[in-house]
C-alpha cells in the first residue's frame, strides 16, 4: 500500500521530448511508421545499453558467485526476451531486434 501512495504523490516526468501530438492524430500510415520505427530504435537501444551496463557491473563485482551470476544473467535474458517477443508483436522486422539478446 505504501508503494501505491509514493506512486500518487510523485510528481510525473514528461513523456515525451518532442510534440507527438500530430503523429498520434495524423492519419498518414508514413507518418505513423516512421514514429514507431524511431520509438522501437530508441527503445531497444536503451535495452541494449541497460543490459551492457548491468552485466558489465555483474561481471566486475568478484564477491558474486559465480553460479549466481549465471542464474542472475539467465533470468535477465528470459525476460527481456519476452519482452521483445511482446513488443514485436507490434511491428515486421523484429528479427533484427532479436539479436540483441541472442548475442550475449
Amino acid at each position: 500500500m505504501g508503494n501505491r501512495t509514493s506512486r500518487n504523490t510523485v510528481s510525473r516526468k514528461k513523456r515525451h521530448s518532442c510534440d507527438t501530438s500530430s503523429i498520434y492524430s495524423s492519419n498518414k500510415n508514413s507518418d505513423r511508421q516512421g514514429f514507431y520505427k524511431h520509438h522501437m530504435d530508441t527503445h531497444y537501444n536503451m535495452i541494449d545499453n541497460v543490459l551492457n551496463d548491468h552485466f558489465i557491473i555483474l561481471h566486475s563485482n568478484a564477491n558474486i558467485q559465480q553460479s549466481a551470476m549465471n542464474i542472475h544473467q539467465d533470468s535477465l535474458k528470459i525476460a527481456m526476451r519476452d519482452h521483445i517477443h511482446a513488443m514485436s508483436l507490434n511491428i515486421l522486422n523484429h528479427q533484427r531486434y532479436q539479436k540483441i539478446i541472442y548475442n550475449f
